[in-house]
């Protein structure tokens, strides 16, 4: 490219962007959860 790229691809560009940000933010949170979900396993484990 040679810098003047049509205004459907500078837009395509920006939305891959969010839609990346927005897919690492719904990965963090899912490893949150998995995280979460250990714990309580963990957890009902010893109280057994």
């Amino acid at each position: 490219m040679d810098g003047k790229e049509c205004k459907g691809c500078v837009v395509l560009i920006a939305e891959n962007a969010k839609l990346k940000g927005e897919l690492e933010q719904a990965h963090d949170q899912v490893q949150g959860l998995n995280n979460d979900i250990k714990s309580l396993e963990d957890a009902m484990a010893r109280g057994k």
